[in-house]
């Protein structure tokens, strides 16, 4: 750390050194009715020079002269950039800026890596302006971009979103990749983005935009089914000072801070915090788990227990075979069937009363200018968050942190980066080990004043011994089975503590504090380095630009998520860390032909992975404009991904109690498994990971039919070959043959835990493995925006998503077939704005390994009214999500996100502006 920041000192100072002609260029910038504008971008084209106009709508830029006559840009979100070549010394420079109905003009990067049109990008990409994003309804910035075409959310808790396009969603989204400023958000350890708690306070975001479909090609592998790149505001063009402060029921406290400078024409720093806190929504569905999940369940309300979703410690304590006396004496001659499992406990017991979703950011960097065309900047970045999340299990995050440095030099044609994102786990808990741990590790006590009638025993084993004999005395008494489990039921109830009885928080405590085979607790600190460039070659040919990037991951985590420490490979060593690594190098050639009216696009990258072979991922694309006007745009593109495995599959080592997830990258003793499936008992070889591959084409139109009418549709096919999925069988860790005859749900005995065979006895376990078959996804996109009149303006957008059906393999599509969002916003006078829209999702199935059931269809209403005092420099906003309080479940197994309603402030005033 003290060295990087040594040599972006040394950097700056040497750099300071060299000399440029410069004179100062000013003037005003209004709007049609010849008002003010404050906050327009005014920059030098093809520099890094640049600043804002100030409350009075005047500007002062200090171009560099010695090359000729600059080029000004001003541009600012809802009007037509314009451009205006300027000479040394003018001054008095008055520009208007005419109103733009819609964003059709705006220039991106992010779809081609290189400027173009957003009305001629050759794939589908979503542009979200900060206007946008302040303008509103919405608790946190990922959930908000549901209501664009195409996107769906996966929302675990509050502040624990992620999303996807174009199908298979899941709560960490593995086939997206979540950028800020080019620098990827992932969590090392998890291989999963943690909603925006390690991206950027939304006070500085300039603009978000989200690519569908492929983007392998130029973002790498993990660019399988898109991109969502935030890009924050510069302090060289937004200076000042912003603080955003808003309060709202579920105690919702969300403050933020920005504060930005230019100290001299070259030096500029930046420093962003911000901190939430709300009640977080705790899952309370009490439903029993798929027979999928726990083939030995019972249902909802059965007096023998059963295996509920947001209940834990639920755990089997006996079956139809259990011997229950000395003379051999099974529960099956008594009449009993199937499972008993222990009463567990709920989600809200676990996390307390007040369980809060928290988060806090802070960001400090500083920037320089070594020329007007190149630019340095180092900066450091820390997020915490707490909140529920869902994967395997579901897991109450707390205080989970990630930090990360980065360093920058770039040009207008060349950039290098180099950052360290790393993560720990702060005090986050695994509630299933939790609730386990603490009815099968904890010794039994009774409550005061009683007899403890099982010294020396534990919860689970003192509600089973009640249990089974309270059975038998039963049915040996005459009773009915039906009546002698009801009978063993009210017998055994208060052995284990619920949230109210005095036993349960030393309880709850010791679980906790766990250090046996139960441990909720987590050990990962892990972190990547990733290295990138890129070049823009100079060249009138073509537009042509080469890049490439290397990222190392150092993994660790004690055996308590990878197979590392106690989780080492069978019969190898046991190793402290996993490292692994990737590569890769990428280059594009962009040609416009026919007068500009046809723009072909070809790009291609090579991966090469430590696990796995090397692969080339290509893309080909035309955009062709049909008018002069350039107002109607066809586009065609097909690419080719490949999607490595993430970290956690490709090494996970994770004991989720009837379940064993394990890695299969060809560590152990066979090469892969020898399995028997779960569902048929057929036996079976399952292979080593292989890299997932798409083939997808994509057709589509932008176009403005009238004027202020903007349409956007396209229609995609992709085919995977080597699908990863998952799949759950009967097997040993080593992969040799199972043993049938220790499975107990099959009439067996596993072995005993002090067995030197038990970590290697036959279980069920869970892989990802490859498909053989073709999975087909498709689907279809219409969006569109009507600019009636300033007053009311119109959006609408539909998303059609299907898949074709692979037996016997857990695809985890979890994506609606229709999805709706429809719009309505405007000013209806002066500095005041209101946006409504309606969102509706349609029922589908939803799988991860936690559980799998249908989410039913939902709709959601979200609106803001904004209304900007200018003299106070101060906006207010009065807001809210799902006004109806709709059942919005996203993720199987989560909460609904329910209602919720704010009021706010943010104070926004370039105070550092210099008279």
């Amino acid at each position: 750390m003290k060295r990087i920041l040594t040599m972006t000192w040394l950097c700056f100072l040497f750099s300071g050194l060299v000399l440029y002609t410069q004179a100062q260029v000013s003037g005003t910038v209004k709007d049609g009715d010849g008002e003010v504008l404050i906050g327009v971008s005014v920059t030098v084209k093809g520099t890094f020079v640049g600043t804002t106009t100030d409350v009075n709508g005047n500007f002062s830029i200090k171009p560099d002269f010695s090359k000729g006559n600059n080029t000004i840009v001003f541009s600012y979100v809802g009007y037509k950039s314009q451009e205006l070549e300027v000479s040394q010394g003018q001054t008095g420079i008055s520009v208007t800026l005419a109103e733009a109905t819609f964003m059709a003009d705006e220039v991106i990067v992010s779809a081609s890596r290189v400027e173009e049109r957003i009305m001629e990008t050759p794939v589908t990409v979503e542009a979200v302006s900060a206007k946008q994003l302040q303008t509103q309804g919405s608790s946190e910035l990922l959930s908000s971009l549901a209501r664009f075409k195409g996107i769906d959310v996966n929302q675990s808790s509050l502040l624990i979103s992620s999303l996807s396009t174009r199908g298979f969603n899941s709560a960490k989204s593995e086939r997206v990749i979540q950028m800020t400023d080019l620098a990827d958000n992932m969590s090392p350890s998890l291989s999963l983005y943690a909603g925006n708690i390690n991206g950027a306070p939304e006070i500085d975001i300039e603009s978000v935009d989200i690519i569908h479909g492929a983007n392998s090609s130029l973002y790498g592998a993990n660019a399988f089914n898109g991109v969502i790149l935030t890009t924050t505001k510069d302090p060289f063009m937004y200076e000042g000072l912003t603080v955003d402060l808003r309060g709202g029921t579920r105690d919702l406290l969300d403050g933020s801070i920005r504060i930005a400078a230019k100290i001299t024409d070259r030096f500029a720093f930046k420093l962003t915090a911000s901190y939430f806190t709300a009640n977080d929504f705790v899952g309370t569905n009490l439903t029993a788990r798929s027979r999928r999940i726990e083939p030995a369940n019972n249902t909802q309300g059965d007096p023998r227990g059963y295996d509920g979703l947001n209940l834990y410690g639920d755990i089997s304590f006996a079956n139809q075979n259990t011997v229950i006396n000395a003379n051999g004496t099974r529960l099956s001659d008594l009449g009993f069937q199937g499972n008993a499992f222990l009463p567990g406990f709920t989600e809200q017991e676990l996390v307390g009363d007040n369980y809060k979703a928290f988060s806090f950011r802070l960001n400090p960097s500083v920037h320089y200018l070594i020329t007007d065309k190149i630019k340095a900047s180092y900066e450091y970045r820390l997020g915490q968050g707490s909140g529920l999340y869902q994967s395997s299990n579901r897991y109450a995050w707390e205080k989970l942190e990630f930090d990360m440095h980065k360093f920058e030099i770039k040009s207008d044609n060349w950039f290098v980066r180099a950052y360290r994102q790393g993560d720990a786990p702060g005090n986050t808990y695994d509630l299933s080990f939790l609730g386990t741990g603490m009815v099968a590790e904890q010794p039994y006590q009774p409550l005061p004043g009683q007899t403890n009638n099982f010294p020396g025993r534990t919860y689970a084993q003192a509600y089973g011994a009640t249990y089974i004999g309270n059975f038998a005395a039963a049915r040996q008494g005459g009773a009915s089975v039906q009546d002698s489990y009801l009978a063993a039921q009210q017998a055994a109830a208060g052995i284990i503590p619920t949230g109210s009885d005095p036993r349960f928080a030393a309880l709850r405590e010791a679980g906790l504090n766990s250090t046996g085979g139960f441990n909720p607790s987590f050990n990962n600190r892990s972190n990547f380095w990733d290295f990138s460039t890129q070049y823009k070659i100079p060249t009138d040919f073509a537009n042509i630009i080469i890049g490439g990037s290397y990222r190392r991951f150092n993994l660790t985590s004690s055996g308590t998520l990878f197979a590392d420490g106690d989780g080492s490979p069978i019969g190898g060593e046991v190793r402290d860390q996993i490292n692994n690594y990737e590569w890769g190098m990428y280059a594009q050639v962009q040609k416009a032909l026919f007068n500009e009216k046809l723009k072909l696009s070809v790009a291609g990258r090579v991966d090469n992975f430590q696990n796995f072979d090397s692969k080339f991922s290509p893309r080909v694309s035309a955009v062709y404009t049909v008018d002069a006007d350039r107002k109607h745009n066809f586009r065609a593109s097909y690419a080719q991904a490949f999607r490595a495995p993430a970290q956690v599959d490709q090494y996970i080592y994770l004991d989720i109690g009837p379940i064993l997830l394990l890695s299969n990258i060809g560590e152990n003793a066979t090469g892969g498994f020898n399995g028997i499936r779960t569902d048929n008992l057929q036996a079976q070889f399952i292979n080593p990971l292989r890299l997932e591959q798409m083939n997808t084409w994509e057709i589509g139109y932008k176009g403005i039919l009238f004027e202020g009418f903007y349409i956007d549709l396209s229609y995609y096919r992709s085919n995977y070959t080597d699908f990863i999925g998952t799949q759950r069988f009967f097997g040993r860790e080593d992969g040799t043959t199972p043993d049938l005859t220790q499975v107990p749900v099959l009439g067996g005995t596993e072995p005993a835990p002090t067995d030197p065979g038990y970590r290697n006895r036959t279980r069920v376990m869970q892989v990802w493995l490859n498909a053989e078959q073709e999975v087909i996804s498709e689907g279809f996109q219409l969006g569109f925006e009507y600019y009636a009149q300033k007053i009311f303006n119109i959006t609408f957008n539909y998303t059609w998503s299907v898949i074709n059906d692979v037996p016997g393999l857990i695809l985890g599509f979890n994506t609606p077939e229709h999805k709706v969002n429809l719009g309505f916003n405007g000013e209806p006078f002066k500095n005041f704005n209101y946006n409504l829209n309606i969102r509706y999702t349609d029922t589908y199935e939803y799988f991860m390994p936690f559980d799998e059931g249908v989410i039913q269809n939902f709709a959601a209403i979200d609106a803001q009214i904004t209304y900007k005092a200018s003299k106070l420099n101060t906006t207010f906003r009065l807001g809210g999500t799902n006004l109806t309080d709709s059942n919005a479940i996203q993720v199987y197994g989560a909460a609904p996100i329910g209602r919720i309603l704010y009021l706010g402030a943010t104070f926004d005033a370039n105070v550092f502006k210099k008279k």
